[in-house]
């Protein structure tokens, strides 16, 4: 793929933990506008070492005191939603439904 060189380039390293973090390899690869062909950017390329600290960091964080005990409480596991259904009013099932996710009640 042929490009142009532009002295304005960006460089961007992995968003992990609230920090920007380079690749472990240190290695990046440039990111193309497909209608010029230019670089206009090169990412961090992150390897399975970078991605398993990005996982631990985001399963840290959804355990941590990071969420307030409101944002805690919207994590409810689908099994009690069905172990409860038939108390909750019409228009509630509908809006709780887990049968098919993604589909409009």
């Amino acid at each position: 793929m042929a490009s142009i060189a532009r002295a304005d380039v960006r460089k961007y390293d992995n968003f992990v933990n609230g920090q920007w973090v380079a690749a472990s390899s240190g290695e990046m690869f440039p990111v193309y506008d497909p209608s010029t062909e230019e670089v206009i950017a090169h990412v961090a390329s992150a390897g399975k070492s970078d991605v398993n600290a990005a996982v631990n960091a985001a399963r840290e964080a959804i355990r941590g005191p990071c969420l307030s005990p409101g944002a805690q409480n919207f994590f409810v596991s689908p099994g009690f939603i069905n172990t409860t259904r038939g108390s909750f009013p019409k228009t509630a099932r509908k809006s709780a439904s887990v049968d098919e996710p993604g589909k409009a009640p």
